[in-house]
């Protein structure tokens, strides 16, 4: 099975960076199951493991009778469209979605959601503070704390809405706290987390916009300055 899943992801990963890299454009016919069988020495169950959820995601198209297809960027899901490296403008895009469902989530997280919901809340906070010196454990609970506040609306489709964001929120996590730090999360979590527990709804919803809106001024700002040293360097 580990095997399985090993040729699984070398074949995607493959196909994802063939894509990225502009070797497959858009309606562009990718190599067929047993070139990549034979590319990769794999399984034709393997290669068809691996190119499935890409079908899903509409980052490839079958073709009857022709082959399997890149489809246009415009047609793929929500989480096809995250698979790859994102643009500030999809990052700018993400965020303004995030924020509208973030604070309409914490009004109806204090209507709604149960003690154990408030009890995981309170737990994710202080798993986060206890991976400050590891990254990739940090952004894991930066991310959850958002999730249970989605998910203690107990409302089905900020639920699934949340569920869809996952992954692309993951992915984003990571670009910008090379930027941002561990510092403004800590912060405004904290705030978040007392003026919820306080039943001070206007107070967290206050701050759900102000720590969003903040991380992302921040990510622009430090971006737009080092592309200017960049600029700078090559001048």
């Amino acid at each position: 099975m580990s095997y399985q899943n090993n040729a699984n992801s070398m074949v995607q990963n493959f196909i994802i960076q063939q894509i990225e890299r502009g070797e497959w454009p858009e309606n562009t016919r990718i190599w067929s199951e047993s070139d990549l069988c034979e590319h990769f020495a794999v399984s034709r169950v393997a290669v068809r493991d691996a190119i499935a959820p890409l079908v899903s995601m509409r980052i490839l198209g079958k073709r009857k009778g022709s082959g399997t297809y890149v489809l246009p960027a415009s047609e793929r899901t929500i989480e096809g469209q995250w698979v790859f490296m994102p643009s500030i403008q999809e990052i700018i895009d993400l965020t303004e979605l995030r924020k509208t469902l973030d604070v309409r989530s914490v009004e109806l997280f204090i209507q709604r959601a149960s003690p154990e919901d408030y009890q995981a809340l309170e737990d994710c906070y202080n798993h986060m503070l206890a991976s400050v010196d590891h990254e990739d454990d940090f952004n894991k609970y930066d991310t959850m704390f958002h999730t249970i506040i989605n998910e203690g609306t107990h409302n089905g489709y900020f639920m699934a809405v949340s569920q869809q964001l996952t992954n692309p929120i993951r992915m984003t996590r990571p670009i910008m706290h090379c930027y941002t730090g561990d510092s403004l999360a800590i912060k405004y979590h904290k705030l978040i987390l007392e003026a919820i527990q306080a039943h001070q709804t206007k107070l967290a919803c206050a701050y759900m916009e102000l720590h969003i809106d903040l991380s992302l001024q921040d990510y622009l700002a430090h971006h737009q300055k080092q592309e200017g040293e960049i600029t700078h360097a090559h001048c």
